[in-house]
């Protein structure tokens, strides 16, 4: 078996692995607002391989209108993290309306691309040989610029919520609480290793250096090993995903002992 077909296996599972976890936390109500914003990750996540599985070998010639459903997706990644960090590490507090904001980017990338997704599967297909044969147009550079430095600037802030949490816990340091911070660390530091390789893998471009062939990337197969680490961590840390319930009382005092029998 080549090289590429492993990979492309690789890229395979690792979307049916995000999938997986997606349901998996959508079926949890405990936990839910944090789960549910951990499930839209994962899919988010899976979507992107679909993608980058399609320009493996020109499979984008079979599924084109699956072609640039990334394009909004990536911009989901950061604000995603962000609130799944902020929302576990401010008590389980739901987001709000307000928080609906952070998408807005993801959705205007949507609108500016809704010319193309309306196009039929022919023309995707030329559009995309096209691009492969002349390079991309100055508008696609600077929206993938905007993913890297998008992606970047909410690590940062996401970084700086994590050390809040991390000071507040100084004086009260349960075991949950030891279990969420370093279960939002990990999460964090895969966060940075997926947007460094992006980057990397931007620069090396420009240098107009292809480590690898085919149309694979650096940062598929990294995002892969991303969502199987989680779906690992989340196996060994179980109170992360579904924390214990909180004892039931039922506000009646305990009798007291009978006293022994005096003699």
């Amino acid at each position: 078996m080549e090289l590429t077909q492993i990979l492309i296996i690789f890229l395979l599972l690792g979307i049916a692995q995000g999938f997986f976890l997606c349901a998996l936390l959508l079926t949890r109500r405990e936990n839910a607002a944090a789960n549910r914003i951990l499930a839209a990750t994962m899919a988010a996540f899976a979507l992107f391989l679909v993608e980058s599985v399609l320009y493996v070998n020109g499979h984008f010639h079979d599924f084109p209108h699956l072609i640039g459903i990334s394009q909004p997706v990536i911009f989901i990644f950061g604000p995603a993290i962000y609130l799944y960090v902020r929302t576990i590490s401010g008590g389980h507090q739901k987001p709000g309306r307000r928080d609906l904001l952070h998408f807005a980017p993801a959705v205007l990338v949507v609108m500016y691309f809704l010319p193309f997704y309306l196009k039929t599967g022919p023309e995707k297909i030329a559009y995309v040989e096209t691009l492969m044969r002349d390079g991309d147009p100055v508008d696609l550079v600077v929206i993938e610029w905007l993913k890297l430095w998008h992606g970047a600037a909410y690590t940062l802030v996401t970084f700086g919520v994590l050390r809040r949490y991390r000071r507040r816990l100084e004086d009260n340091f349960s075991t949950l609480d030891r279990i969420n911070l370093g279960w939002l660390r990990d999460i964090l530091l895969g966060t940075m290793v997926i947007w460094a390789v992006a980057i990397g893998s931007s620069g090396l471009a420009l240098l107009g250096i292809k480590p690898l062939d085919n149309g694979l990337s650096f940062v598929p197969l990294a995002l892969v090993v991303f969502v199987y680490v989680i779906g690992i961590l989340g196996l060994r840390q179980p109170e992360v995903f579904w924390p214990p319930a909180p004892a039931v009382t039922t506000g009646e005092v305990p009798e007291a002992p009978e006293a022994p029998p005096s003699h």
